[in-house]
Parts: C-alpha cells; structure tokens; sequence
C-alpha cells in the first residue's frame, strides 16, 4: 500500500468490540473545506515533506477524528506536528464534555469526558497520535 493512500485497519478488543484505525491524506486545498477500558494502537509511515491527514478511531458507538498538518524534512529527528484541527466526533446512547484537542511538536490529542445515557457511569476518551521520525503512532482508549 502507498503511503498516500488511505490506510484502515479494524482489530476486536478482548471484550469482542472493534476498533477501526483511520489515518488518510488530505491535500491542503481539500482540509482547508473542513473548517476501563483498553488502549489499541496503529501505526503509520509518512512521506517526506509536508502534508495534511485526518486521523479517525471508531467503534460501533463512538466516533473521533481530527486533521493534523505534519512536516517530515530529510533530517527525520526534526519531524513535527505543525497543527491539529477541525475535530468532529458522533456518539450513540451518551454525550462528551470538556472536549479539547491539543498537540505539541510530538503529539496530538483529542480527549474528553463521556457520560452514558441512563446513569450507565463515564470515562475519559481520547485519540491520541504521537509522531517519532516519519513514524505515526495512533492509540485510543474509547
């Protein structure tokens, strides 16, 4: 598979709930129109230069993606998260607060508080991608 193609992979937890990993391309012209519980990871390898990806964690009642502008120069040691943006998420039988989405030169995280509709209890969500070199690591916890 190219590493400008969109790239998806679903595994089941050890409850028996999948978990599908999204990470795909955007040009910029293209991102610019969008304004207890276990962690699973994903991996992904970036080309060189600069480029724009959503990166997507779903299961079958919870959705959360953002974009992320990223730089990898030849000199991959100084790779960065320039920017995390434009989130969007969907929820089936709750709702999520204090949402934030925050990013370092490494690290772009999307968290938030999940309340369960009929006092079924909450958690804290995120999706978190977590750049080394022109290596991209996505983990969540939803």
């Amino acid at each position: 598979m190219s590493n400008q193609e969109k790239q998806e992979i679903s595994i089941v937890d050890e409850f028996g709930k999948e978990i599908t990993f999204i990470v795909e391309p955007f040009t910029l012209s293209e991102s610019m129109n969008y304004d207890k519980v276990s962690v699973f990871s994903y991996q992904h390898l970036f080309p060189y230069g600069k480029s724009t990806y959503q990166v997507k964690a779903t299961t079958p009642y919870m959705g959360i993606s953002y974009f992320i502008d990223v730089n990898i120069p030849n000199n991959i040691e100084q790779s960065q998260i320039i920017k995390a943006y434009s989130y969007d998420y969907w929820i089936i039988g709750g709702t999520l607060n204090n949402i934030t989405l925050n990013h370092t030169d490494q690290t772009a995280k999307f968290s938030a508080d999940v309340s369960w509709l009929g006092g079924l209890g909450g958690a804290n969500v995120y999706v978190k991608a977590i750049l080394s070199g022109n290596l991209l690591t996505i983990s969540t916890r939803m």
